[in-house]
Parts: C-alpha cells; sequence; structure tokens
C-alpha cells in the first residue's frame, strides 16, 4: 500500500469525532498522520484525545505541532507553583474537567511538549496557524507560527517563497475546508458547536470530516475525483 500523508485540523479535545475520521481513513503503519495542534481545549475530552494520539503513535508515523493551546498550557505547568489562568481563559477548563481531580498527567504534558513547530515534505509545508517570506520556516518566531490568524482577504495571503502548498489550521473557516491552491486550511470548528474536525489527504485530495455526533463526510479537492 501506497504511504499516504495525511494532516488533521485543531481537534480541541473532540474525541468523539477523532474517532469518527480514524475508523474512516484507517492508518496503516507506511502512513504519516500531522496533527497541525490545538489538539487540547474547548471539547469534552482533552484526555482522551491524547491516549488516542499516544496510543496511534505506537501504530504509524505521527507528528504533532504545537499550537498556541499547547503553548499557553505548557507555559503555564513549568511554572512553579503552576499558573494556569491565561491557560483556563483560553478554553483550558474543559480540557482539566476530563481529567481525575482536574489534573493533566506528567504523561500527557510530556507527550505535548514533544511536538513540532512545522512539518515540511516535498510538496507541502504543515504548521498551525500562518507562517512570513521575512523568514525560513526554522527562524519564524513561534508568534506567527503559533499566534497569527489568516488575513479575511484571501488575496493578500501570499504563496510561499518555496513554491509549496501550506497547509495549516488556528483560522475557523467555516464548516468546509478553504483551498486556494497555495494554502489549504482545515480548521473546521471541531470542539465548537456545530463545528467539524477535517482531515485532509494530501495524496487524494479527499477531505474527510466528522463531529462531535459522529456524523461522517467527505469530499474532493478541486481537479480530484471524491474516491469515497
Amino acid at each position: 500500500m501506497k504511504p499516504r500523508t495525511i494532516a488533521f485540523g485543531d481537534i480541541h479535545g473532540d474525541s468523539r469525532a477523532l474517532k469518527v475520521l480514524l475508523d474512516q481513513i484507517n492508518p496503516q503503519p507506511c502512513d504519516h498522520l500531522i496533527f497541525l495542534g490545538d489538539v487540547i481545549d474547548r471539547g469534552l475530552d482533552t484526555k482522551g484525545v491524547i491516549e488516542m494520539l499516544i496510543d496511534l503513535k505506537k501504530e504509524t508515523k505521527v507528528s504533532v505541532i504545537i499550537g498556541n493551546h499547547e503553548e499557553t498550557c505548557l507555559e503555564g505547568y513549568a511554572k512553579e507553583p503552576p499558573e494556569l489562568s491565561a491557560w483556563i481563559w483560553m478554553g483550558g477548563q474543559s480540557a482539566l474537567d476530563s481529567y481525575p481531580g482536574e489534573i493533566m498527567p506528567q504523561e500527557h504534558l510530556n507527550f505535548l511538549a514533544s511536538g513540532v513547530n512545522y512539518v515540511e515534505t516535498e510538496d507541502f509545508i504543515f504548521l498551525h496557524a500562518r507562517w512570513s517570506n521575512s523568514y525560513r520556516l526554522e527562524d519564524t518566531p513561534t508568534s506567527i507560527l503559533r499566534w497569527e490568524f489568516l488575513p479575511e482577504n484571501h488575496d493578500a495571503i501570499l504563496r510561499h517563497w518555496s513554491a509549496k502548498t501550506v497547509v495549516c489550521g488556528h483560522t475557523t473557516v467555516g464548516e468546509n475546508a478553504l483551498d486556494l491552491g497555495h494554502l489549504v486550511a482545515i480548521d473546521t470548528g471541531a470542539g465548537m458547536e456545530n463545528g467539524w474536525l477535517t482531515a485532509f489527504d494530501t495524496d487524494s485530495g479527499v477531505f474527510h470530516s466528522a463531529n462531535e455526533h459522529g456524523a461522517y463526510r467527505s469530499y474532493a479537492r478541486s481537479g480530484h475525483a471524491n474516491t469515497d
């Protein structure tokens, strides 16, 4: 079986939608699954999401990108004693509610801290929020990679200087992915009311989406046939 590279948008604690997508996609050991950050907060089951990702990493290649929610969580826990007010304000309380005693275990914190800033392949760049053509990827400030939103004027979103397609999350784009050709944005509101979790198969050009109620749908990227 040909290896697949599949990116997942912001999960935000929606373990049910994640399970539906994984069941539909059926990851194989040769696949590379890239999670674009903000796997935690807002939704009801951050604990379940992290447990699923830890288990998944034992079965296939998994890359987890650090988003602004992970950054804020980790910064809060790094203080002595932990100072979690900023994280809780961002939605961290729902994450804590998913753990016994409202305490995130060190194993889960270590998993989040093991994340990366971006993933680059031959044709794609995967990151959480945004990039800047003023920097090389490795030199881009995390304030850009993790925090900056896409402009509402899509014409202002320039192609990355490498000509690679950028796949990102962070900016909620509606129920369907935003595909500008040089940019694919797949934060479709998981963890929010009526939101969807979207995964993008870069090889087939198919988007897979599921919601907290267990509904599933798929649709093809322009110029690709939907094989589902």
